[in-house]
């Protein structure tokens, strides 16, 4: 976190609007499944493919180990303990729909004159477009470039629960994040919907063109958001998660505790 003090918000109103992120071609991870993996495989992965994309905006795509399960009992496969299954799946199907929403909102920051930095981007043109493309990136040198922004677009993992990092270091930093709708900021924030977009080409248009158009009003929202979630969060929270985190982990797989009842057989014998 960075003291608001040191942070000069007049020189924000004219900063860039940012997308810090890594591209991927989805097109490609397709002519991957159709090489590497048996025709039925291929077949299935592209329905369940298909039926995420057009659930893009539901809870469907954040749930894919629900959702790959229950596709196999529908087909008649339970394959609830098949853990390497349904492993597979999920792994390959996240990836995918994270390409899809990364190169969706490329093609929509791609006509606004904002900056997209990042790896994997040679499937997408930039050329005629009024974005401007920054190959590669740094996470210690984007720091700088953050708190000079006017705001930073997220888009999140296929993840409800708990904001993504760069989210977080928006907080952090006093700085606007415009990130898709999470239910975690429904729960949090009582403004969530100024600063969220669905998967919509025309709705994320419509918040990125508002925010050029408004830029001193989204500094100031931005600042706002991170006042908010610092208030009840301290960045210390996090070490002590993991360490109650590693006290849980050792007590379910360490040795018998001294003390404990004599009739209690720990650790136990049998798994069930």
């Amino acid at each position: 976190m960075v003291d608001k003090r040191e942070i000069d918000f007049r020189k924000k109103e004219t900063g860039k609007l940012l997308f810090l992120k890594n591209g991927n071609d989805p097109e490609q991870l397709i002519r991957i499944w159709r090489e590497a993996v048996p025709a039925p495989t291929f077949i299935t992965l592209t329905e369940l493919a298909g039926e995420l994309v057009n659930g893009i905006n539901t809870e469907v795509a954040y749930d894919i180990d629900a959702f790959v399960t229950e596709y196999f009992l529908d087909k008649s496969w339970d394959i609830s303990e098949f853990t390497n299954l349904r492993l597979f799946f999920v792994a390959q199907l996240d990836d995918y729909l994270r390409r899809i929403k990364s190169t969706m909102v490329a093609e929509v920051l791609a006509d606004f004159p904002v900056e997209i930095h990042g790896f994997n981007w040679e499937h997408f043109d930039f050329s005629h477009r009024r974005a401007t493309f920054v190959p590669g990136g740094d996470y210690t040198e984007s720091k700088q470039k953050i708190i000079d922004s006017l705001g930073i677009v997220d888009m999140s993992p296929n993840t409800q629960r708990a904001p993504h990092d760069r989210a977080m270091r928006a907080f952090g930093l006093c700085t606007l994040c415009l990130t898709n709708e999470q239910r975690f900021f429904k729960e949090q924030f009582t403004n969530f919907e100024t600063f969220s977009y669905r998967f919509e080409k025309d709705h994320l248009a419509g918040k990125v063109a508002d925010v050029l158009a408004h830029p001193r009003q989204y500094v100031e929202l931005g600042l706002d958001t991170a006042e908010q979630f610092r208030k009840n969060r301290r960045s210390e929270d996090f070490a002590h998660f993991m360490l109650d985190t590693a006290s849980h982990i050792r007590l379910g797989s360490g040795p018998r505790p001294a003390g404990l009842q004599d009739f209690f057989v720990w650790p136990p014998t049998k798994q069930g």
